[in-house]
């Protein structure tokens, strides 16, 4: 069977792809180099020698993969530290961790603590595993707890405590801006960039007002809209509800935000919404739950979170860091019950599909790739 033009279920290698150079061989398992060094001119002339060699191998591939457990891959929070001081109000963050984490977001970050009233998260910056974090309305000074939590990876130390400083000769200048939805999507408006500060959500038919910082130039202040497209009802709290996000880059209103000023931006039908996200869903018709492994580590589902999946129940997932346009082959997953795993069959992925699979005990089978239909 075929999609895109690609087998859906195709052979190969199940944990990686293999690299051939002239005196070395590299396999990726799961995203950790394992290397096993090799001269095309030599050979090892002792079973000692050659016992040695996949020891040092071995090791340094335990060394990429320690940090998985059954919570998922797990990364340490090391720590966070705040600029700014007693003459300079706190705008950033920087968030250090011991390895990277794999599309961290500000959705993922919480605030608390008696320094968090009205402060809002910016965009996140930086390599990985060390992120800028940008605040924004800091009103007060005093501590700061940050929680930073990731589907997918198992967090220690989770929360850490800052502490965040107000400059009490600044003075926060804001305008007005009411946006009126009037598409059939529940939409999320973000400043400046579709990975941007949330300013607000919408359902269709909604409007709302809200104050917004004043434009740092004439050039105005652009409003990036996230349409969320709802793939599930919410009915089945086994699942919850699930949104696939889609972009039209056609739809970035922009005003010049003045202070103490209204402006009005509606929000219309998006003529060429893209998907930005896609789905795999198991059907679980075996008597027991199931969890979904990579290599070492279980999935949360996308809706509630959860790991396992209870018979008659069904297990969403979401497929990351698919290029625009492009397919991304998907492998090494398996179901386990109990200590025994099934291998979900290899396939290819693009936005805007949901890849439907069912367990049945003995074998995981592909049905369907269901479009996510555009209202």
């Amino acid at each position: 069977m075929t999609f895109a033009g690609r087998p859906l279920h195709a052979g190969g290698p199940s944990l990686g792809e293999e690299y051939m150079h002239e005196k070395q061989t590299q396999r990726r398992i799961a995203g950790f180099p394992f290397h096993l060094w090799f001269s095309r001119s030599r050979v090892l002339p002792t079973m000692a020698r050659l016992a040695a060699l996949l020891v040092v191998g071995f090791t340094s591939f335990l060394a990429g993969c320690d940090s998985l457990n059954d919570g998922g891959i797990s990364v340490a929070f090391v720590s966070v530290s705040a600029n700014g001081g007693p003459a300079q109000t706190t705008t950033q963050l920087t968030l250090t961790f011991d390895r990277a984490i794999s599309g961290l977001g500000a959705n993922d970050i919480t605030l608390g603590g008696e320094a968090a009233a009205g402060v809002t998260l910016g965009t996140i910056a930086g390599t990985s595993p060390v992120h800028t974090l940008q605040l924004n309305n800091v009103t007060q000074g005093g501590n700061l707890t940050v929680t930073v939590s990731r589907p997918g990876y198992s967090i220690r130390n989770a929360t850490r405590t800052v502490a965040i400083f107000r400059y009490a000769g600044d003075r926060l200048r804001t305008g007005r801006v009411h946006f009126y939805n009037t598409s059939s999507y529940r939409v999320s408006v973000r400043l400046n960039s579709f990975s941007g500060l949330k300013v607000t959500e919408l359902d269709s038919g909604q409007g709302r007002t809200v104050d917004v910082r004043v434009s740092d130039h004439a050039l105005g202040t652009t409003f990036a809209i996230v349409f969320m497209q709802p793939i599930t009802d919410g009915a089945d709290p086994s699942i919850g509800q699930i949104f696939a996000h889609a972009e039209d880059m056609g739809i970035q209103p922009n005003r010049v935000i003045e202070e103490n000023s209204l402006v009005t931006v509606q929000i219309p039908q998006p003529p060429n919404p893209e998907f930005r996200s896609s789905f795999i869903g198991i059907r679980n018709f075996h008597s027991l739950p199931f969890e979904l492994r990579h290599f070492m580590g279980s999935l949360q589902q996308d809706g509630n979170g959860l790991i396992p999946v209870p018979p008659g129940g069904t297990g969403i997932y979401r497929l990351d860091a698919i290029l625009p346009g492009g397919v991304r082959r998907f492998e090494g997953l398996n179901v386990r019950v109990s200590v025994a795993e099934t291998p979900v069959p290899a396939f290819y992925a693009e936005n805007g599909y949901l890849y439907i699979f069912e367990f049945n005990g003995s074998s995981v089978n592909f049905i369907e790739a269901q479009p996510l239909i555009v209202r």
